[in-house]
């Protein structure tokens, strides 16, 4: 019922919260994927988090555009860049730990930049 925080929970709080705050305005909860929590902007950004499941692999079918990945280990507050770009039909290799997320950006090819900013 609130309270003082203890022990690691401050910094990972913190850290997740600067994630989302990093994530574009108009996100929202996508209801159509069920087996990981999932914010998306369709098309542009997305960011799913696994909790307790530990994926070996996640397949995506991207709209048209290329796109970056990050791999989140929430538990370590880390951000690991993946190498490539994915366009498409594409499957992201994962480390089948707890407590990891995945952030998808669509990429703007003629600035190497992110769509949206």
């Amino acid at each position: 019922h609130g309270g003082e925080l203890h022990g690691a929970s401050v910094p990972r709080i913190a850290f997740l919260a600067r994630l989302l705050a990093e994530a574009p305005d108009s996100i929202k909860y996508c209801t159509a994927r069920y087996d990981a929590s999932t914010l998306e902007i369709a098309g542009d950004f997305y960011f799913q988090y696994f909790g307790p499941h530990r994926f070996a692999f996640r397949e995506f079918a991207f709209p048209e555009g290329t796109y970056k990945a990050d791999l989140i280990d929430t538990w370590n507050m880390t951000v690991t860049p993946l190498e490539g770009r994915f366009e498409g039909r594409s499957r992201i290799e994962l480390p089948s730990e707890l407590y990891y997320a995945l952030r998808i950006q669509r990429v703007n090819e003629d600035s190497n930049a992110i769509t949206g900013e």
